[in-house]
């Protein structure tokens, strides 16, 4: 099917099994409950758009706002897949214009994506979107949240928490506090399913300090930015 013949619009919460699908697809190994994108779509802000023609949705992608320490909205590209049979016509970037320019039309600076060392179609797409990444290689690190107490909790309470709500987890996002010896308030709202943060590749202090507190290594990625005052696209 010709890519035009598929338009790019704002997903609806009754768009969930589609999205689902195509997800499955994607990362077979991973759930997405349709339910929970279902609420996620009614209720959370942020920007999810589908790819969908006559058949169905061919693909997806999701982004929303988080907040920097001087309160500066950064916009977030979180996740994005394309059915396989509809890859390589231009869908990938289309689908990263329009959530773009929801971010840019926020006041957004930087808007960025966080993606695999090895993911190399999202680095052509990105690259071909007026993406940079950054030079500095980075390891995410999960841990479970435990409870009260729990050595991955108090490490959160060290660092600035961000929460999150994803179309498949709702979470924490560990930084460094701007300035330490100040503490911040815990976070609000309900517990997370997990606590995740980015630490530079070559920081070896950082990582074992975050794996003597329950964190495990689930990847290595870079982050892109879009480049600066830079529409996406050609």
């Amino acid at each position: 099917m010709p890519q035009g013949s598929h338009s790019i619009r704002r997903a609806a919460p009754g768009d969930a099994p589609g999205i689902a699908a195509i997800h499955r697809l994607a990362w077979p190994r991973e759930e997405m409950d349709p339910a929970r994108v279902g609420r996620v779509l009614a209720e959370r802000e942020g920007a999810t758009f589908v790819a969908a023609g006559p058949g169905g949705i061919v693909g997806f992608i999701d982004s929303f706002p988080t907040r920097d320490p001087a309160g500066g909205i950064r916009w977030e590209l979180d996740l994005m897949a394309v059915h396989p049979d509809h890859r390589g016509g231009g869908l990938g970037g289309r689908l990263v214009r329009a959530a773009v320019r929801v971010g840019l039309e926020w006041g957004a600076s930087p808007v960025r994506g966080l993606v695999r060392v090895e993911n190399l179609a999202s680095r052509r797409m990105l690259t071909w979107c007026a993406f940079r990444p950054e030079p500095i290689e980075r390891c995410l690190m999960v841990a479970d949240p435990g409870t009260a107490g729990s050595p991955a909790r108090a490490y959160a309470a060290a660092c600035r928490v961000i929460p999150v709500r994803t179309l498949t987890y709702r979470g924490w996002w560990l930084e460094p506090r701007a300035h330490p010896s100040r503490p911040g308030p815990d976070a609000e709202g309900p517990d997370p399913e997990i606590i995740g943060m980015v630490v530079a590749r070559e920081d070896r202090a950082a990582r074992e300090s975050a794996r003597a507190a329950g964190f495990r290594v689930a990847g290595r990625f870079h982050w892109w930015h879009l480049r600066y005052g830079t529409l996406p696209g050609r």
